[in-house]
């Protein structure tokens, strides 16, 4: 009885790793169980158990399971029924949401544009139906939705051909709601793009706590320069910065040396072979020196608060272990992107900022695979200290380089029409799967 009612306590909670523990198992009703897997992201055993279509959430669950997995005969069938069955406005968007990174057609037949709004206007451009798209949301814009979803400005700008200022200008209306302060154009003549923005921001934080930003970089001679002038122009003075060359054969490892000669707080390690992005993460967190410890991807831009803002909570409050911010991505084209098409600001797992020595301590490295090892630690440290221990930061500190050919986008490590690649959703679910078995043995060890 007593495990029931914990079983129930999870389940509400949201803690579906805790919920599908091996001794919590046979506690379980097929309707929790599988839609725990489901939240987890473990398609594969979704699909597997058997449970009761007439549940909106088990049809919901494998509906989106098989789709994610390019089961389009399975998904069609089951997607029919849906729609014969499903009366409830939630329960469509529900459905809508989850099926917007792999059919956002069939997501925009779903939803009512008066229940959500911006949503809408989201698909309205995803889908290239930009004419109507902008009447949609100059409508919005008339009726001050931007006061209560800042988001609409960005889709705006999405949804018009306006040149580099205009898009700029909605930006920086966007950033203003959150309290930040506005950005400016490097070259008005050049695309608006991660590459061609700056700020004129001068406020300078001195504090006795080193931050160690690791900066791990591979063939990145077009984009490190605009990520290492963000680092350099943050308001918070105390940090080094650690670069790890992965063995680049272009000039990456110049210019990193030409920023060398101008700030002391830049150093470089330089690998011999390529060995990833998380193994080079591993080697530098040895050798940081901080306190605190953060990530920067090689292509992305900062917003010169992003470690004030994120390390001061950790600095007035010693329960704090670590924080996390948000991120916008931008394309080349001066175009904002998601996978999931809405809401455009997400969860910059690389933004993590940790007490060093805690987490090492407790939680290890990171793991020694090429693709999705940022997920799979940020998860573990939230198990290792609980929730409450990390505070995100709503905010939109960073902007990131939306290219077609990343590890999120590409065929074989990302996301596309087909589903999820196998090599990603197959790694999903096994470090998932390992954090179910292993909820008290979660250390890892470098590699």
């Amino acid at each position: 009885m007593l495990k029931k009612i914990v079983a129930s306590w999870y389940f509400r909670r949201n803690e579906f790793v805790k919920l599908l523990a091996p001794d919590m198992q046979n506690k379980l009703t097929p309707h929790k169980k599988i839609w725990a897997y489901y939240k987890l992201g473990i398609y594969s055993k979704v699909i597997e158990l058997k449970g009761d279509l007439e549940d909106w959430r088990i049809l919901l669950a494998k509906i989106v399971s098989h789709t994610a997995l390019g089961n389009k005969k399975d998904a069609k069938l089951l997607y029919e029924k849906w729609i014969m069955k499903s009366s409830n406005k939630q329960h469509n968007i529900l459905l809508a949401k989850d099926l917007l990174p792999y059919i956002p057609q069939k997501s925009f037949e779903l939803l009512d544009p008066k229940d959500e709004p911006v949503l809408y206007s989201a698909l309205l451009v995803r889908l290239n139906h930009l004419p109507e798209a902008k009447k949609y949301i100059e409508q919005l814009l008339k009726q001050k939705v931007q006061k209560k979803n800042f988001e609409i400005l960005l889709h705006y700008s999405n949804a018009i051909n306006c040149d580099n200022y205009a898009k700029l200008k909605l930006f920086n209306e966007y950033l203003v709601e959150f309290g930040l302060h506005k950005l400016q154009m490097k070259d008005n003549n050049l695309p608006y793009s991660v590459a061609n923005i700056t700020s004129d921001y001068r406020k300078m934080i001195q504090r006795d706590e080193l931050i160690s930003i690791i900066m791990t970089a591979y063939n990145s001679e077009q984009t490190i320069a605009i990520a290492i002038e963000s680092i350099l122009k943050q308001s918070y003075l105390n940090f080094e910065l650690i670069i790890v060359d992965d063995a680049s054969d272009d000039d990456t490892l110049m210019i990193i040396q030409k920023y060398m000669d101008i700030d002391s707080r830049i150093k470089v390690m330089q690998l011999k072979e390529n060995i990833g992005t998380y193994r080079a993460r591993n080697i530098a967190l040895k050798e940081a020196k901080g306190e605190f410890v953060t990530f920067h991807d090689s292509d992305d831009y900062s917003l010169p608060v992003k470690l004030e803002n994120q390390v001061l909570p950790l600095l007035k409050d010693i329960k704090l272990i670590a924080s996390v911010s948000n991120w916008i991505r931008l394309s080349t084209n001066g175009m904002y992107y998601a996978r999931s098409v809405y809401p455009l600001l997400r969860l910059n797992h690389s933004s993590l900022l940790f007490r060093k020595k805690k987490v090492i301590e407790k939680v290890g490295y990171f793991d020694n695979v090429r693709t999705g090892a940022d997920s799979e630690f940020f998860t573990r440290l939230i198990l290792v200290f609980n929730r409450k221990a990390i505070i995100r930061i709503k905010q939109p500190l960073s902007l990131g380089s939306h290219r077609e050919n990343s590890l999120m986008t590409a065929k074989d490590t990302g996301y596309n029409e087909a589903g999820i690649s196998s090599q990603r959703q197959e790694y999903w679910e096994k470090w998932n799967t390992w954090h179910i078995k292993n909820q008290n043995k979660l250390y890892k060890e470098q590699k």
